[in-house]
Formats: C-alpha cells, sequence, structure tokens
C-alpha cells in the first residue's frame, strides 16, 4: 500500500523503508499501489530509478503514473521522496486492470506493460484496439535518456512533455492506418511496442534468446503467455486467448 522495503545486511536481514509513497496518496487494494519498480542500468552512476503506481488526486481521481526518481544524497538505502519527475500520468477509474512490469531491454530501452484500465470507464473502453488514443493495454518502450535521434512523443494529456523520448524504431512511428482504418499519425501513441493486451502483469526478458515473455491476465476464462514481438497484436479485447472475446 506504497512501502517499498530494503534490506540493507543479507547476513544480519532487517527490513527498512527505502521510498513511501503514501504522501502521494495511496490504494487500499493488493493490485494498486506500487506495482513494479527498476533501477536505471548505470544506477550506481546516476542514482535514478524508476516506478510504476498509483496516485490520487486531491478529488479522489486515481492515476496510474510511471515517474522517475533518485536515490537520497544521505543514504543509499533511501529514496528521495522530493525527486519524483513524473513521465506518464494515465487517469484511472477505482478498477484493478494496471498491467504492472517495468524493465530495461538488453537494447537499453524502458519497458512497460499497461493494462486495459477500468472497463467501467468510457476512455479505456475506445481505447481497446487504437492506437491513437491513450495509454491501455499494450507494451510501451521509450528512451529515458534522451539518445540522438530518438522522437518526442506526440502531444498527450498524460505524457509530461520533455521527460522521455521514442526509440525510432518504434513499431508503429509514422503509422497511418491500424486494422484496416486510417489514423493519424500525429495521434498515434509512438510509445507502444506492442499492443491487444488484457492485464499483462508481469513479462520478463529471456537471457538465452533475448525474447520477451508476457504473462497475461484474462477476463474469465482464459490466460495467456505469450512471446512479445515488435508490432505485434494479441487479440484483446476481440479474442481472450483461442476464444472470441467479449467485443
Amino acid at each position: 500500500e506504497g512501502v517499498i522495503a530494503v534490506v540493507p545486511d543479507l547476513a544480519h536481514p532487517k527490513r527498512e523503508v527505502f521510498l513511501d509513497l503514501n504522501l502521494r496518496g495511496r490504494a487500499s487494494r493488493r493490485d494498486h499501489g506500487p506495482l513494479s519498480l527498476v533501477f536505471h542500468p548505470r544506477f550506481a552512476e546516476n542514482g535514478f530509478f524508476y516506478v510504476w503506481f498509483s496516485t490520487y488526486a486531491a478529488n479522489g481521481q486515481r492515476s496510474n503514473r510511471l515517474a522517475r526518481f533518485h536515490v537520497s544524497a544521505d543514504n543509499p538505502n533511501a529514496a528521495d521522496l522530493a525527486s519524483e519527475r513524473p513521465m506518464i500520468s494515465q487517469p484511472s477509474g477505482p478498477g484493478e486492470y494496471d498491467g504492472g512490469e517495468l524493465l530495461f531491454g538488453p537494447d537499453g530501452y524502458l519497458y512497460l506493460s499497461l493494462g486495459d484500465g477500468d472497463e467501467h470507464l468510457q476512455e479505456p473502453t475506445i481505447s481497446h484496439q487504437r492506437i491513437d488514443r491513450s495509454f491501455f493495454g499494450a507494451i510501451i518502450r521509450i528512451d529515458v535518456d534522451q539518445k540522438p535521434g530518438s522522437l518526442a512523443p506526440n502531444p498527450h494529456p498524460s505524457v509530461h512533455p520533455g521527460t522521455y523520448a521514442v526509440p525510432p524504431d518504434n513499431p508503429f512511428v509514422g503509422a497511418a492506418s491500424f486494422n484496416g482504418r486510417p489514423v493519424a499519425p500525429t495521434a498515434v501513441r509512438t510509445e507502444f511496442w506492442a499492443v491487444g493486451l488484457r492485464n499483462p502483469w508481469r513479462m520478463a526478458f529471456d537471457s538465452a534468446t533475448g525474447w520477451l515473455w508476457c504473462g497475461d491476465v484474462g477476463l474469465h476464462l482464459h490466460e495467456e503467455i505469450d512471446v512479445v514481438v515488435r508490432g505485434g497484436n494479441y487479440g484483446w479485447d476481440y479474442r481472450e486467448g483461442v476464444i472470441a472475446g467479449p467485443s
């Protein structure tokens, strides 16, 4: 419910608080709150790490947020809460389809799995099988180092400008159509690496093959284990596993 812990000494294990997100708002259910944390590949040099978590606005609106933090300058076993730099803040409802995994790939880019949102809200439902709406039902791939040649993301209310860039080889960069329908390239979520996922809860890169494996939570009948490929569409909500979906 908002606390990320650290055990500094395995020989004498003692749980200490690394980061307490309660001051940013918390969720009381097990599948909300902080969902994933990943350290920058050069964490030892720059002290950066990234968290995917839920937060609440003053009006009670819940959002899923990707943010960068910095370790405390005074204590390597504590985070600096004031260092929070929001990157994506996606409004969400009280439901539980938040996705939940952050990874740095072998290519050095940051991957994040996103659930398809609260089924009772209009925007997540409209966003299913779309690449020109919001950050739902997908895996994104972004450049947190903003390397030369990377692109600025297309404008969107959830994007905090200037906090990340889009790798130029992402599959939907410059896309003018999707699922046989035209889309405006300037509206495309070029962050998307793969789409058509319901609640991609956990994923991992295979150290032997480099493949990206993902566990995707189904609705009522089927779960999925997917090998995620560049530009892949995994069917939701047209399909749930091997059967027709609710749409």
